[in-house]
């Protein structure tokens, strides 16, 4: 038998404004910054294996996030 996951409907996006889209995003110690306002901490990183840190995010294009 197979495991399903449902996932919630995601929003419908009424703001038809393409310019408002894109931010930049600066990381500072432990926080991470969007251009226009707003932050988030990140938790404690308990991981000293510095070979395991490479990842990539997928969104109809492939990013690199090299850290």
């Amino acid at each position: 038998m197979e495991d399903l996951l449902f996932l919630p409907a995601v929003p419908v996006n009424n703001d038809n404004d393409s310019t408002n889209e894109i931010q930049s995003l600066t990381m500072g110690n432990d926080t991470i910054y969007l251009s226009d306002g707003g932050s988030v901490v990140l938790p404690m990183n308990y991981d000293n294996d510095s070979t395991n840190e490479i990842q990539s995010l997928t969104m109809g294009k492939r990013y690199h996030l090299p850290f």
